[in-house]
């Protein structure tokens, strides 16, 4: 919508200088006689370039048009630069209920990956991980440093929603997709989250994807 308000504008703009470029056919001065056929010559003049500029206008918003009609959402066989950045917090309670040294951490997380959606319905993620905690200690421990990363699962596009299912896991991803389908849009939280080793997790986070140009 945006861009459509911007090229009307546009041309509106050039219509005007159209316009001002029309010379209609006869001039006057003050004292001079005014004949009705010279006027009536002006009024046709400028007429013919107002006509003109309309037929222009309407035949550019019928590209418009037929451009936007001609958009895709679909994201099948196309792929795509994910950007995500969150925060995390991690808690393990022990048998004995007190308190341990490093029962509780806080942490962000930055990850960069390829999505890669294919036309049978099936996605490959590859990619790297970074993620950094702090315990109750003070303690700044780094759990991944660029660590390699890969997944695949399926996926269901319904109009602009986009779900990925990953294999061997319960866990899946829902993304809003732009009009043209060159973006993708994830806002996630996720609550008590088993982690390992009695470990459980809180995280949220944004996920960005701007499609890799073919």
């Amino acid at each position: 919508m945006f861009k459509k308000s911007m090229l009307i504008i546009g041309l509106v703009s050039l219509t005007a200088i159209a316009q001002a470029e029309t010379t209609v056919p006869n001039t006057f001065t003050a004292g001079s006689n005014i004949v009705a056929a010279q006027m009536n010559a002006n009024f046709s003049t400028l007429a013919s370039g107002v006509n003109e500029n309309s037929t222009q206008i309407d035949e550019l918003l019928a590209r418009i048009e037929a451009l936007e009609s001609s958009m895709s959402s679909s994201v099948a066989g196309r792929s795509y630069h994910l950007s995500q950045i969150g925060i995390l917090n991690r808690g393990k309670t022990f048998p004995n209920m007190e308190l341990h040294y490093s029962s509780m951490t806080a942490g962000n997380l930055n990850q960069n990956y390829t999505l890669t959606l294919l036309a049978d319905n099936t996605f490959i993620l590859t990619g790297t991980e970074n993620e950094g905690e702090v315990v109750n200690t003070g303690k700044v421990t780094v759990r991944n440093d660029n660590t390699p990363v890969s997944a695949s699962g399926s996926y269901i596009q319904n109009g602009s929603e986009l779900t990925l299912n990953f294999n061997d896991s319960e866990d899946n991803g829902i993304f809003t997709v732009s009009k043209d389908g060159r973006s993708l849009l994830e806002s996630k939280f996720n609550g008590r989250t088993p982690d390992g080793n009695g470990w459980y997790r809180t995280e949220s986070s944004f996920v960005v994807g701007i499609e890799i140009e073919r």
